[in-house]
Order: C-alpha cells, then sequence, then structure tokens
C-alpha cells in the first residue's frame, strides 16, 4: 500500500471506530430513557405513564401518603398534577404544555373547561402531541382528573 493509501484505511478505520462506539452508547441511553419495566426498588413515577398505570396498584404508599395511591385516591389537583400529571407537564414530554407556558396554554384554555376535562378524561392527539385518557392512570377519578386541570390551569395563566 502506497503513503496515501495507509493514511486513508488508518482515518477510515479511526471514524468507523468512533461511529460504532457513539451507536453503542446512543443504543444504551436509549435503553435507559425506554426501560419500562421498573424494578423493586425503582418508583413507578420514573416509569413512562403507562408503566405507571399498569404499577399504580402495586405501588405501596410511601409514609407521607404521597405515593400513586394517594393520587387516586381523590386527592387534591396539585397531588394529582405531582404524582401524574408532571411526569409530561413539568418538562413538555409528547407535546404537553408546560405548566405555567401562558402562550402553550393559551389557546388550550380558551376552548373551556369542558373540552380540557374531555381531552384529559378520553385522551386527545394532534399534530402537536398526544395525551392518553387520564395520563394512563385509569384508577384515577374524573374529579382528581378535573382537579389536576384546574391546578394546571390556575397555574398558567387561566
Amino acid at each position: 500500500m502506497s503513503n496515501p493509501d495507509s493514511q486513508f484505511t488508518r482515518r477510515f478505520s479511526i471514524i468507523i471506530s468512533l461511529l460504532v462506539v457513539i451507536t453503542i452508547a446512543l443504543v444504551f441511553l436509549s435503553r435507559g430513557i425506554m426501560d419500562i419495566t421498573p424494578t423493586a426498588d425503582e418508583p413507578a413515577a420514573r416509569a413512562p405513564v403507562a408503566v405507571a398505570a399498569a404499577t399504580a396498584s402495586a405501588a405501596p404508599a410511601s409514609p407521607a401518603g404521597t405515593g400513586t395511591q394517594a393520587a387516586s385516591a381523590g386527592a387534591d389537583g396539585q397531588t394529582v398534577y405531582q404524582q401524574v400529571c408532571a411526569l409530561c407537564h413539568a418538562m413538555g414530554i409528547a407535546g404537553a404544555p408546560k405548566v405555567g407556558d401562558t402562550v402553550a396554554w393559551g389557546p388550550r384554555i380558551a376552548k373551556g373547561k369542558t373540552t380540557l376535562y374531555d381531552h384529559a378524561l378520553h385522551g386527545f392527539a394532534s399534530k402537536t402531541g398526544m395525551m392518553p385518557p387520564k395520563a394512563g392512570h385509569m384508577e384515577l377519578s374524573d374529579a382528581s382528573v378535573q382537579a389536576a386541570g384546574d391546578y394546571m390551569v390556575a397555574k398558567s395563566g387561566g
């Protein structure tokens, strides 16, 4: 091999190696983000919404009564928000409007509480995101979901 060929081969090998390392890192990162099976030590709140709903009945109540069971036991809107809704609404996951973002909440609030309640209770999908019915927590009462919606609206300019 001539000198330019060996330089090309060496550089190409380095680039391919780096791409392989980056790919492996991304695979492990995505597995960590998408891990949908919480372990016994892991709280359900760290799992995606649907898994948190599936494990809610198995999750032990915390000493302060702030676990998912507290949210399903007719808790106030702030508690339901903190235990269920904040999974998406605190960071804008899946197009969820962040609590306090008056620009994002404005058009939603303008549609009225009936529409907000309907979307929260029965689910909604649009081009910008989706809302699963009762945030995937079907054990929540309609009144708890509505109280959480009222809490978020109150904190977001409504």
